[in-house]
């Protein structure tokens, strides 16, 4: 399978033999690592997508577990076209369909997201049925578990959280063998990489982002 393949390449003669582990078996083992990862650095897990707003107020897509941010109302094409802004939840339903002084897309959208339902938000002023109005969100997904096929597609992950991945894989593998002091003792120090590659990872994207 290519899973075990890109470990074996990672952990190189340390490895341990792979007679009596399944490619089903390395792929529960490999899901677990993506959990572990969600739940640690769920942001590892955001993307940009644009979706078409519905009529009316209030917003949400099955695209997205969580909505992080949405960035800006686009054209079709994915151009921006103006930025969104936040406003106060209570007020934008109070007043979501107040009168205003422009009509229709010449109105700059303004939103709240709905923090009682994470995949929701309200857009004021409310999107006519006959209106087309786009916006790019930040959105966070839960990864999606791989299946047992032994050429699984693995290349969405990149390289950069599969050192993480391929670590922690590692660690549940030498976990079986607790009969050994050894295998305990590698289970831990690849959970421990584990941590420490997926802290590295999330150092570095902040400073990609300019953030400290």
């Amino acid at each position: 399978a290519l899973i075990r393949i890109r470990i074996s390449d990672i952990a190189g003669d340390a490895y341990p033999q792979m007679v009596g582990y399944s490619d089903e078996f390395v792929t529960e083992l490999f899901n677990d690592a993506l959990l572990a990862a969600y739940l640690i650095r769920p942001e590892f897990f955001n993307k940009t997508v644009q979706v078409k707003l519905k009529a009316g107020n209030v917003q949400c897509f099955d695209c997205c577990d969580k909505i992080v941010s949405v960035d800006a109302e686009v054209d079709k094409h994915g151009i921006e076209k103006q930025f969104t802004r936040k406003i106060n939840a209570q007020l934008s339903r109070i007043y979501a369909n107040a009168p205003s002084c422009g009509t229709g897309e010449d109105v700059p959208l303004s939103y709240d997201i709905d923090d009682g339902a994470l995949d929701k938000f309200y857009v004021t002023p409310e999107v006519k049925i006959e209106e087309a109005r786009y916006v790019r969100l930040t959105c966070n997904k839960k990864p999606t578990m791989l299946g047992y096929s032994p050429d699984a597609e693995i290349a969405a992950f990149g390289d950069a959280l599969w050192l993480p991945l391929a670590h922690h894989v590692l660690h549940g593998i030498y976990l079986t063998e607790t009969e050994s002091e050894t295998s305990v003792n590698l289970s831990t120090a690849h959970f421990n990489l584990f941590e420490k590659y997926l802290k590295e990872e999330y150092a570095g994207r902040q400073l990609l982002r300019g953030k400290k």
